[in-house]
């Protein structure tokens, strides 16, 4: 892309006397450890390549995908990187290999007369597999795996091992202070590049406001640094008890970050829900990239992933304590003095996830979102469901989220509809090197008393205004209003079209009978609260239409 400081030598490298051939994308962040010389990332990894076979995988660092074929040998690698923050996806045709890091735009050239898999579609709705593709011939490579290629076979191989971690119980709370402060830290300058104009998500919470500080240090030399929030612009007299502008505004004052909030419309909900496919129901993010792009930033940084390793809140943690007979620290985390609430904690985070079961809220939310979607279609998918949902430690909790690939399902999204626009995102906190850490930290660390995220809350002192470090809220509330008067808006637009929307054969897995009594209720009384998730499917089966509507209509070479 013209826009990001990238030429042929950070793709491409090819050494005809050492029979190798490199293609990749990305970044690799320890390049320094190995070699003084000063070497493209692609003729990096053939060197590596050459010395350690693809063993040499285990001592990488970086966001990549990568492609290396020995054309003597008739042998390649199809390589994802361990976190899968860079997209990767293949396909055989006719005894060939295709790949590309644009999974719709592979999909779209092998699927002319293919089904697009149903499940793909229900995935904001469902629990599926967050490997499917639009195309069932169609594979991603998982994160942390590669695939070998010879005359003979097609293998696919995992390289990273977290699973093998266990928790370290000589580890002191200083000393995983200390080193998690570093890592951080480091996390982030090594992210850094001097080439790119950086900005960064920021909002009123613990990681990305952390994340947002540490790389505006980082790059200190820019003249201005932008911090991009995905709260609305406009003020309003509606009062709520938080709101997280507030936040947003005292961080970048006390940081010299210039805060940048959203201002979405009906006409930019519409053109959003037209281009479903172009942006995958990503709205406050597309129009964070198309600000950044007005700003000229083409590098954001964002605190993606703190939530399930660094800065995890309740998951496992309490259970981990009961189960392994932590009694203080279980009750000193949930004390006898709130009896209501220490029940709630033993029924919802230790029952439940012993015994694989969904909370009443979560699961009514998924009977609501499944009401119009025939039953065929309505079941969830078993080993993603028992991998998010079904644990019995914070170690097993966190390896689920790994292993559902929710983390790089919204990184490969970003990545390539970053770069559409020119720009490329950075995530510090999911660098592999914490990951395995955190994997090590014995759960007792992790909170204080009645505090989780214990750790960077401690490690933002001096850095965010206290009320953001001990800020308990995990919800803009300004933000969800916004979201759902534009959504009551649309809906009423589009109602007009909706039963022409039962022609369309990709979507013959709702409902529209049952969709069409709702319809008529609604009609007869437009009580939107009490409509509320009739509306929000009205515009959800909106974007399934147009996004099936453009995967058909554009040629294959179109993209």
């Amino acid at each position: 892309h013209k826009k990001l400081p990238y030429n042929e030598r950070d793709f491409y490298f090819f050494d005809e006397a050492s029979d190798i051939l490199v293609l990749m994308t990305g970044e690799i962040f320890n390049k320094k450890e190995f070699f003084s010389e000063e070497l493209s990332t692609p003729q990096f990894v053939a060197k590596l390549f050459s010395l350690y076979g693809i063993d040499f995988l285990n001592q990488l660092n970086g966001d990549f995908a990568i492609f290396i074929y020995r054309p003597r040998e008739n042998k390649s690698f199809l390589i994802r990187d361990h976190l899968g923050i860079q997209p990767l996806a293949y396909i055989f045709f006719e005894d060939f290999l295709f790949f590309s890091s644009d999974i719709l735009k592979l999909c779209k050239a092998f699927g002319e007369n293919e089904k697009i898999q149903v499940n793909f579609l229900l995935q904001k709705i469902k629990v599926t597999d967050n490997l499917l593709t639009p195309n069932e011939k169609v594979k991603k490579i998982p994160p942390g795996h590669f695939l070998e290629l010879n005359n003979e076979r097609a293998l696919l191989k995992k390289f990273w091992f977290p699973e093998k971690i266990r928790v370290n119980t000589k580890l002191s709370f200083k000393k995983a202070l200390t080193d998690l402060d570093f890592l951080l830290k480091d996390a982030v300058s090594v992210r850094g590049n001097p080439s790119f104009f950086c900005g960064s998500h920021l909002s009123g919470g613990l990681d990305s406001s952390y994340v947002a500080v540490l790389a505006k240090e980082h790059f200190k030399y820019q003249e201005k640094f932008y911090g991009f929030s995905w709260s609305p612009e406009k003020k309003d007299d509606n009062n709520t008890s938080y709101d997280e502008r507030i936040y947003v505004n005292k961080i970048a004052l006390m940081n010299n970050i210039e805060p940048v909030f959203l201002d979405m419309d009906i006409r930019d909900y519409l053109s959003l829900t037209n281009d479903f496919f172009l942006n995958l129901g990503q709205f406050w993010e597309e129009k964070t990239r198309e600000l950044a792009k007005q700003k000229k930033v083409n590098l954001l940084f964002s605190g993606w992933g703190g939530d399930e390793f660094i800065s995890i809140s309740e998951s496992g943690i309490s259970l981990d304590l009961f189960l392994k007979f932590k009694w203080k620290s279980f009750f000193e985390k949930n004390p006898i003095k709130h009896p209501r609430k220490l029940l709630k904690v033993f029924i919802y985070y230790v029952i439940f996830p012993l015994l694989g079961i969904l909370d009443f809220e979560t699961k009514k939310l998924f009977k609501r979102g499944l009401y119009y979607i025939k039953k065929d279609h309505s079941r969830f998918n078993k080993k993603a469901f028992k991998q998010f949902y079904h644990y019995g430690s914070r170690r097993e909790r966190q390896l689920g989220f790994l292993n559902d690939f929710h983390l790089s399902e919204r990184c490969e999204m970003w990545s390539i509809l970053g770069y559409r626009k020119g720009i490329v995102y950075r995530y510090p906190l999911l660098d592999k090197r914490i990951i395995e850490y955190v994997l090590q930290v014995p759960s007792q660390y992790l909170f204080e008393k009645e505090k989780n995220r214990i750790i960077l809350r401690k490690l933002s002192k001096g850095l965010l205004p206290e009320e953001v470090i001990w800020n308990e809220s995990k919800l803009d509330y300004k933000l969800i209003e916004k979201n759902k008067e534009l959504l009551f808006e649309l809906a009423d637009k589009l109602i007009p079209e909706l039963m022409d929307w039962a022609k369309n054969p990709d979507l013959d897995f709702i409902n529209f009978e049952l969709l069409k009594k709702d319809l008529d209720k609604y009609k007869n009384n437009p009580d939107k609260i009490k409509f509320e998730f009739f509306l929000r499917n009205v515009v959800f089966f909106k974007m399934l239409h147009e996004f099936t509507k453009t995967y058909r209509s554009l040629p294959p070479t179109a993209e």
